[in-house]
This record gives C-alpha cells, structure tokens and sequence, in this order.
C-alpha cells in the first residue's frame, strides 16, 4: 500500500484545489478580478447590445466582434491593476494571454452558438451566462499560469 495521505490523493483527483489554495489566489486578487470582470461584462454586453439593436447586425457577429474587442482591454487590466505582474515581459504575457483567452473565448462563442441559435434561446441573456461561469475558470487559469 502507497504512503499517500489522503490530501495528497484529493490533491491529484481534483487539480482545481491546487489552484484555489495557491498563495497567488487572494482576496485583493479576487476583488480586483472582479473590477475587471465588471468592466468586461459591461463591454462584451454593450457592444454587442448597440451593435444588434442600433445596426441591425446579426448577434453572433456582434458578440465576436466585442469579444475581440475587449481582449486588449482585459489583458491590460489584468496585467497593471489585478495581478500586478510586470515583471514577466509584456509580450511573453500577451501570447500566454492571447493563447488562454482564445481558448476560452473559443468555448464561450461555440457556448454561445449552441445555446442562441441551435436553442434559440435570446442572445443577451445566454451571453451573460456563460461569461458568468466562465468567470470563475479564468480567474484561476490566470492567476497561477499567466500572471504568475
């Protein structure tokens, strides 16, 4: 019988403890992670919303195209204001950040989609949603791998 100690075994079958135990997951962390993610909700919903309802653009575009809009908003406010991490060099942070948040923006769109047109449930409220949950999931990817 291995010598593992029953935290060391929740430790390997559940990762995510890992992360929510790390010293770099504070209450300022959090605080301000979820400053920018106000700011962020507030944007990737307004763009959109004007886009839609004062254009006449299609949702699924106008959700992209505030998607990649504040990319370059939430890079710099994670980056200056949440995890005051510049010692890192900024372009070795962009392309960690560009490679994690196309993954996740990735997802959130296919979410998006399936939810919105194959469900034809209303954009608005299905976008709020999934930036909602996936909310939780960024903030720790990008304390302990991004902004380290």
């Amino acid at each position: 019988m291995d010598n593992v100690s029953a935290e060391e075994t929740v430790n390997a079958r559940y990762p995510v403890l890992n992360m929510i135990r790390s010293p770099k997951v504070t209450r300022r962390r959090v605080g301000r992670f979820i400053v920018q993610a106000t700011i962020s909700l507030g944007l990737t919903t307004a763009i959109p919303t004007v886009l839609v309802e004062v254009f006449g653009v299609p949702a699924a575009v106008a959700v992209l195209v505030s998607f990649l809009c504040v990319f370059f908003v939430n890079f710099a406010v994670c980056r200056w204001y949440v995890f005051d991490s510049t010692d890192i060099a900024i372009s070795t942070q962009l392309l960690a950040f560009a490679a994690s948040t196309a993954g996740f923006r990735g997802f959130e769109y296919l979410l998006f989609i399936a939810l919105h047109l194959l469900l034809a449930l209303p954009y608005l409220p299905v976008l709020v949603g999934v930036l909602v949950v996936s909310f939780i999931a960024k903030f720790l990817f990008y304390s302990t791998a991004v902004f380290k």
